[in-house]
């Protein structure tokens, strides 16, 4: 599966809902529990890291991509990383991470996008 927008115009909406129901579950198991993820359009997901370092962060980030790599799994996704040192409000944080995304994105043909942002501050998630 190249993503989700092929998923759906080939297999039909049923088969892209199951993409993405694995997807979610797979990222699921991959972050802590302190860790938020959710999903912010068709195919964009954020993952709001509570306390990780700018390096760990990259370091989880390629971690994911391996665990895919290894697993033969079809997921393909861009990360563009912001955090509190840098923008103070969500969506601020949000935008600069896409913007990077993009930036790293440009010439790359990528299925997933994924958005990481990464927190300075304890944030108690609401789950």
């Amino acid at each position: 599966m190249n993503g989700l927008k092929e998923v759906n115009d080939n297999q039909g909406h049923q088969a892209g809902d199951n993409y993405l129901r694995f997807f979610v579950q797979f990222m699921q198991q991959q972050i802590r529990a302190e860790d938020m993820m959710a999903r912010l359009g068709e195919d964009e997901f954020i993952l709001l890291l509570v306390g990780c370092a700018e390096e760990n962060t990259q370091k989880r980030i390629d971690t994911i991509r391996k665990k895919i790599q290894n697993e033969n799994l079809s997921f393909l996704f861009a990360a563009g990383v912001s955090d509190s040192s840098q923008a103070h409000e969500l969506e601020k944080m949000i935008s600069l991470a896409d913007e990077r995304m993009y930036k790293k994105t440009r010439g790359e043909k990528c299925a997933e996008w994924l958005k990481v942002c990464r927190f300075c501050w304890l944030m108690q998630p609401v789950r």
